[in-house]
């Protein structure tokens, strides 16, 4: 195989600062703070490589490279064969971009205010 295989996406990942690994269906994930940001699992000649970015990012690089294909189970997701990507920094920046959008501190909700009850 050509391309990024699974130790090249586990030494990417592993490379960002607080990433954990973890099995997942069958693949291994790569989370921090507890909460995944790309997966990739082994299909024998290829690897399966999945990740989230910016909704209106995933949809504009699943409509301009084919490479890439939407997850079904997350709007914010895209998939790509590790034989697809010939560019390791290619895939560094995609799975950086993936793990930002994890890391980044959310702002918090103002608390609601209950109505009093009279």
């Amino acid at each position: 195989m050509t391309g990024c295989n699974a130790a090249s996406v586990r030494a990417l990942c592993l490379a960002l600062p607080g990433v954990a690994e973890a099995q997942h269906h069958g693949g291994v994930a790569f989370k921090v703070g507890g909460k995944l940001f790309a997966t990739c699992r082994d299909l024998g000649e290829d690897v399966e490589i999945v990740f989230g970015l910016e909704p209106d990012a995933a949809a504009a690089l699943v409509a301009s490279d084919a490479r890439f294909t939407r997850y079904a189970r997350a709007k914010n997701a895209v998939v790509v064969l590790g034989s697809a990507i010939a560019d390791r920094a290619e895939l560094r920046t995609l799975l950086g971009a993936s793990y930002e959008l994890v890391a980044k501190p959310r702002a918090k909700r103002p608390a609601r205010r209950r109505a009093s009850k009279r």
